[in-house]
């Protein structure tokens, strides 16, 4: 039998403290809950696929353009008649509807004297078909290097209608006046005839003496740009202003 003093270093001896401890790790562990595992962090979601954007709608193409239809052409040569001679049924002339209708060359503008285009005649004439000056009732004419004054020989020899006697240079004058006169409504009034002084050099020769350079003669003289439309002065002598509303 050991002695107390002996069993006492045994049971204090480090190797029993160490052999318990051991135990009571053991008995802990064996009783103790375990540590949840940690909690796994969820995967993000993958990302959303934009939804493709629509395809392009098509732009219709454009329709085709519509032929031109184009005119007929006009027959070369007139209806000959069973005798051999050009046969003539209709003339017609075709021009816009004037704000007044009258006689009276002086009382509107340019798109005015149109009415007049079928029987009234200027200095100059103008090509229908190549827009070129020539003359008409003058069948010469020339302006000085500055422009300021033109100069007209006129046609001798050209009978008014209704026995009014001839063409001169009288007529050119008389009709300078009507559409320079106070009432006049001429178009060119003031860019024009308000400017010029008419000089007549004798019966069949007459000048424009202009203020300024005067350059587009050519169109001032013609139904080109012009409204000199000529009347006899013999008439207007005769039978004042209201022969023109006959």
């Amino acid at each position: 039998m050991k002695s107390p003093t002996r069993l006492r270093q045994w049971l204090f001896s480090p190797l029993w403290l160490v052999v318990g401890i051991l135990a009571l790790i053991v008995a802990c562990g064996g009783s103790a809950t375990a540590t949840p595992a940690a909690t796994a962090v969820p995967a993000a979601p993958a990302a959303t696929a934009m939804p493709a954007a629509p395809a392009a709608t098509a732009v219709p193409a454009a329709p085709a353009a519509t032929a031109v239809p184009q005119a007929t052409a006009a027959p070369t040569t007139a209806p000959v008649s069973p005798g051999g001679q050009p046969k003539l049924s209709t003339v017609r002339f075709a021009l816009p509807t004037p704000d007044v209708e009258s006689n009276r060359t002086w009382v509107g503008p340019w798109l005015y004297i149109v009415q007049h285009d079928v029987f009234a005649e200027t200095l100059l004439r103008v090509d229908p078909e190549t827009s070129t000056v020539g003359p008409l009732l003058a069948e010469e004419w020339e302006s000085t290097n500055d422009f300021k004054t033109w100069s007209f020989k006129l046609r001798e020899g050209i009978p008014w209608h209704f026995g009014w006697g001839d063409f001169s240079s009288a007529d050119v004058i008389h009709s300078f006046d009507l559409v320079n006169r106070e009432d006049s409504l001429a178009i060119l009034k003031e860019p024009a005839w308000s400017q010029a002084t008419p000089e007549i050099v004798d019966e069949f020769n007459v000048k424009f003496h202009f203020e300024n350079p005067y350059l587009s003669g050519n169109r001032l003289f013609s139904r080109w740009a012009g409204d000199l439309i000529l009347v006899s002065k013999a008439q207007w002598d005769a039978e004042g202003e209201g022969a023109f509303d006959k």
